[in-house]
């Protein structure tokens, strides 16, 4: 069970804060107690793998659905996921299982509990627990149902124990989002980034370390140097955009112009859209007037060049603007 905790622990970016509560090195009351501290702290998702029962974690009674009364989380209820055995059951008539209570508890408790309504496997329910956690936290799929659909879609894959998804059953909103999970997995990639380069006094200051910040002065702000691979504490020269007027002797006769920009090749999930125009008004794009040339690594293992050509829509026009729309979903 201490391999499965940490399996699925290990699909968490590395800036969250992780406690691992093992029965095998705790007392009973020690582990308890941390247990319950950690929801009334506001934890964002608490997973359990072990043996369990329609009202009870584990035979030593780490959580049972007496204690739910003692959970004064509030509004900061997390994700549970119980890999176990019918914990997630609410078919008995006027009983309340313990993942039922957890939900129900009006003023703390759980936001969803993901568990199982029958007898589970370990090995299985660790996988589809794994998939869950990599669809939420890797890549920013934080609306429950949604990430739910990615997690039981990849376990069909195998052919062991192809039941053990049809006995886990959410307890909960599927539209509810995780937290304060970024969404998408450009968001996702953008906290990564934030928190490699931000110490955790910066980190505290959003006007320093948040997606408007701009702690160089340089006036790209944070998100903009994520998108180009540039470092937010250093000023830049603009130089990783620019337009080349090469002539239609270049890329193969066919472009006007040459769009080159520098990109993160980490930062995956963002958009990069080279668009052009002949008045500042209106912006075409698409392979009749814009065309990727090449991509080269730029050989420091966080940006690559990108060349674009682009082609003038009217040759009758005296101009030709270009521009670089980045989004970041």
């Amino acid at each position: 069970f201490d391999l499965s905790s940490e399996a699925v622990a290990a699909q968490l970016p590395f800036y969250y804060l992780k406690e691992q509560i093992d029965l095998g090195r705790l007392s009973k009351r020690d582990a308890r107690s941390r247990l319950i501290s950690a929801f009334n702290a506001g934890c964002v998702a608490m997973s359990y793998f072990g043996h369990g029962g329609l009202d009870i974690l584990a035979e030593e009674g780490l959580l049972m659905s007496e204690d739910v009364d003692q959970l004064l989380n509030g509004e900061r209820a997390p994700l549970v996921v119980a890999v176990s055995c019918i914990v997630g059951d609410y078919s008995l008539p006027g009983f309340d299982s313990l993942g039922k209570a957890l939900l129900l508890k009006p003023d703390g408790g759980a936001v969803a509990v993901f568990a199982p309504t029958g007898l589970s496997q370990n090995e299985e329910g660790t996988t589809l627990a794994r998939e869950l956690y990599r669809a939420v936290f890797q890549e920013g799929i934080n609306i429950i149902g949604d990430a739910l659909v990615k997690a039981k879609r990849r376990y069909s894959g195998r052919k062991s124990y192809a039941y053990v998804p049809c006995i886990y059953n959410l307890l909960g909103d599927p539209a509810l989002r995780v937290g304060n999970v970024p969404s998408g997995i450009a968001r996702v990639r953008f906290e990564i980034w934030r928190h490699e380069l931000f110490n955790a006094s910066e980190l505290r200051n959003p006007a320093i370390s948040n997606e408007t910040g701009d702690p160089d002065e340089d006036g790209l702000a944070n998100l903009g140097e994520f998108v180009f691979g540039s470092h937010p504490k250093l000023p830049d020269d603009g130089a990783f955009l620019r337009l080349e007027m090469k002539g239609r002797q270049q890329a193969d006769g066919w472009a006007d112009a040459v769009v080159v920009y520098s990109r993160n090749k980490n930062a995956a999930g963002v958009i990069y859209r080279v668009e052009i125009s002949t008045d500042l008004i209106n912006w075409l794009t698409g392979p009749d007037y814009v065309r990727e040339i090449e991509v080269l690594d730029n050989g420091n293992g966080q940006t690559e060049t990108v060349r674009v050509g682009v082609k003038c829509p009217d040759q009758s026009k005296p101009s030709l603007f270009a521009r670089l729309r980045v989004l970041v979903p």
